[in-house]
């Protein structure tokens, strides 16, 4: 049984660095489903752990990769 989900998503606009919106690309079982979703250089992966609530919206995200960017 997984006990991780990973999200896809895409930056849409970032000049506000304290509020970024983003696009929700998918969420995924396997890292590699979510990184091949990713397309361009702001597609991002981010691994969550499946049944844990996340930080409090405004606290920076931790473990967030963008695939395209290595």
């Amino acid at each position: 049984m997984t006990t991780m989900l990973y999200i896809a998503g895409r930056i849409v606009d970032d000049k506000d660095k304290k509020a970024i919106h983003w696009q929700l690309l998918g969420v995924f079982e396997k890292a590699g489903d979510a990184e091949d979703l990713c397309m361009t250089m702001k597609d991002f992966v981010r691994p969550v752990k499946k049944n844990t609530k996340l930080p409090e919206v405004g606290q920076r995200p931790t473990a967030i990769y963008f695939p395209r960017n290595k």
